[in-house]
């Protein structure tokens, strides 16, 4: 449903005399439907105080909607050399005020509608591991693709051990804890599938303005093919992630891979308002 390569912005000139210069911004909300933001250019780029103002919003109807949109706002806003992003909130009181207080907004002066934030993002990294032992008569399971194999990785979930490093990755750089935390051993979590998780996981990051960014992912693993599923393992993870990914794979050299499968993750993700200054609790 999201298409990290379909979250675009541009340029638009209106057709008024006035001629003023918009930023719109889009995000795919289903396979047939966009929601949009717009902001208006308030002044020159280029120079000290450039400004855009949300003016217009479509098809927002949940906050992590928003909040993928003023992401790309921001990316692009910064690229193009503009300074701050302003919202008179009385315009938008269908979305309510926690959602622009969440996303860093703040008031300029006190019982005034128009809020102000920087286009500054706040990043973290983390870096995630995991290791499974291989053992026939269990399925493999790799970034939520089951591969034909004469063996599987062996675990109480699914043992998708390329998700799980990704899961502990992207918690790691949120300052969260480690995968054990949020999904335990217990019979809640027996054979889950791990793509699942990674799911649940980025949406209530999302519901909190965290974004991921980009994730990078190392397999080791010996006797499997597995460059011809690359695509789909990487459609997988950022279907999921609704950023951009990449995975390797490495045989090992005979040292490794052959009795277990190990990963390696690292993430970026981004905080709209500040890092570790929301009010998520970690709880699943």
């Amino acid at each position: 449903m999201d298409n990290i390569k379909e979250r675009l912005c541009h340029l638009e000139h209106t057709s008024e005399a006035s001629q003023r210069l918009l930023l719109k911004c889009e995000v795919p909300v289903s396979p047939n439907d966009k929601a949009f933001l717009i902001a208006e250019c308030k002044s020159e780029l280029k120079v000290p105080g450039a400004e855009l103002r949300i003016i217009e919003t479509k098809n927002v109807k949940e906050p992590k909607t928003f909040y993928l949109l003023l992401y790309s706002l921001l990316l692009h806003g910064a690229h193009m050399g503009f300074c701050t992003i302003s919202v008179n909130v009385d315009d938008f009181l269908e979305l309510g005020k926690e959602i622009f207080k969440k996303s860093g907004f703040i008031h300029l002066l006190p019982g005034s509608p128009f809020m102000q934030r920087g286009v500054r993002l706040y990043r973290s990294c983390g870096i995630g591991y995991d290791i499974h032992p291989l053992k026939e008569g269990r399925k493999l399971v790799l970034a939520g693709v089951e591969i034909d194999s004469r063996v599987g990785l062996s675990g109480h979930s699914d043992a998708d051990v390329l998700t799980h490093a990704v899961i502990d990755a992207i918690l790691g750089a949120a300052g969260l804890g480690d995968i054990g935390q949020h999904f335990p051993e217990t019979e809640e979590y027996r054979n889950a599938r791990s793509l699942e998780l990674l799911s649940n996981l980025v949406e209530k990051l999302l519901s909190e303005a965290i974004l991921i960014e980009h994730v990078d992912v190392t397999l080791i693993i010996d006797g499997v093919k597995l460059s011809p599923l690359r695509g789909l393992m990487l459609k997988n993870i950022e279907q999921v992630l609704k950023a951009p990914a990449s995975i390797k794979f490495k045989t090992g050299n005979g040292i490794k891979g052959k009795e277990y499968a190990e990963a390696y993750a690292v993430a970026e993700i981004a905080f709209l308002k500040s890092a570790f200054s929301t009010s998520y609790s970690g709880d699943m």
